[in-house]
């Protein structure tokens, strides 16, 4: 007799993701949505306004543009099978918890627009199934984690509009996927790697209004560059 094995405990999903989804609403101010339809109430998770449940598991968090403000709690990586997060335009705060390092199944961040501080946790680097990062017009600090290297299937990395500084790490050469990379309107300086000879795939390179030394006005790299 087959033997079955009940992983979803808690409105659809399991208890961890749903602890989660919970957190996550206490912590950006989930009442003060401009919509929170079902979220927290006895329906399925699936039911809940900008969640996706694919088999079982939380795999899509889409709250663009609704008004969510306070942090981005530590426990969000109760959400252990999320693929997108997209928080595009809101008013969160605070730091991005390093603990989005150890959701490995994530593939899109969006965490744009918002009011994130503090540096990029360099834990990014281990999430080897990221295809786009758009954290793009913050208030982050610091440099560019040399662990982004990592991310050989990004294709997209938007850090524009922040107040990074410091040189673009070498192993940026690793993103050997990346089309388009956007750096202006950043406090970023040096010069550009030898290793961007690796970035055959790249096609848009925004470093305007940097400090790269001599190439503030260079925005584009043609495809054959």
């Amino acid at each position: 007799k087959a033997l079955f094995i009940n992983t979803t405990d808690a409105n659809g999903v399991t208890q961890e993701e749903y602890d989660a989804l919970v957190a996550f609403y206490n912590s950006t101010n989930g009442d003060n949505w401009n919509n929170n339809t079902n979220w927290l109430s006895e329906e399925d998770v699936s039911e809940w306004y900008g969640v996706t449940v694919a088999g079982g598991h939380v795999s899509e968090l889409e709250l663009t543009v609704n008004n969510l403000t306070g942090n981005l709690p530590s426990e969000i990586d109760g959400l252990a099978y999320l693929e997108r997060l997209d928080l595009y335009l809101n008013e969160i705060q605070g730091t991005i918890p390093s603990q989005l390092g150890n959701i490995v199944t994530l593939e899109y961040l969006g965490l744009s627009y918002n009011e994130f501080e503090g540096p990029i946790p360099v834990e990014l680097g281990v999430l080897s199934n990221l295809y786009q990062i758009n954290l793009n017009n913050n208030n982050l600090t610091g440099t560019i984690p040399a662990s982004l290297g990592n991310l050989s299937n990004l294709t997209d990395l938007s850090l524009r509009y922040n107040n990074l500084e410091g040189e673009i790490p070498a192993e940026i050469g690793g993103m050997t996927n990346i089309v388009n990379l956007l750096l202006s309107n950043t406090n970023i300086s040096g010069s550009i790697p030898s290793e961007f000879e690796n970035l055959t795939n790249l096609n848009y390179f925004d470093i305007q209004n940097t400090k790269i030394n001599g190439l503030a006005d260079l925005s584009q790299l043609s495809d054959d560059a």
